[in-house]
């Protein structure tokens, strides 16, 4: 497990069994106490190398969350999250963002540097469905280098106000439409 502390082990992730590097959220605030988790609106998990996310349903309150330079290749285990509006998943494994569908007030998702391809397959299954989605960062993904992949992206959440750092603008929402 990496650390920022360095080389001392993040204490939101530990070693399950099969030796699996698992979130464990409840060590990211500094007092782990049922009304403290409860009332959690932010929790920032970056750089601990977690492979597997579980833990998040007593987060009842969570609105931010930072899981930036991991190892994670799904994003099971966040189900519960719903009240999710920001998410910063950048540089991990990760191929498909089905787990937080239920996430409908999702404001900013950052998956640059992740195995999302298939734009089109993306964008219809899965990112579509973020209604409220006003800012998204896919750069660095095979998705990104795809032909017409801003005006595909712009098409499809028009809700965005800006893609990869970029202000969306309305000559380029006229074009797309």
């Amino acid at each position: 497990m990496r650390s920022s502390s360095g080389g001392k082990p993040a204490a939101y992730a530990v070693r399950d069994a099969a030796g699996v590097v698992v979130a464990h959220p409840a060590g990211a605030i500094p007092v782990a106490s049922h009304r403290h988790v409860v009332a959690a609106t932010e929790l920032a998990l970056n750089g601990a190398g977690i492979q597997r996310l579980q833990g998040f349903a007593p987060f009842l309150q969570l609105h931010t969350l930072w899981l930036n330079d991991n190892e994670l290749s799904s994003l099971s285990g966040l189900e519960s999250c719903f009240r999710l509006k920001r998410l910063y998943a950048a540089r991990n494994r990760l191929t498909s963002v089905q787990a937080i569908e239920g996430a409908h007030f999702l404001e900013e998702l950052d998956l640059s540097g992740n195995a999302l391809a298939r734009l089109d397959r993306c964008l219809e299954e899965e990112l579509s469905c973020f209604r409220h989605l006003t800012h998204l960062w896919l750069d660095g993904c095979p998705a990104s280098r795809e032909v017409n992949y801003r005006g595909k992206v712009i098409c499809a959440i028009l809700s965005l106000h800006a893609l990869d750092n970029q202000v969306v603008t309305p000559a380029e929402r006229r074009v797309s439409v």
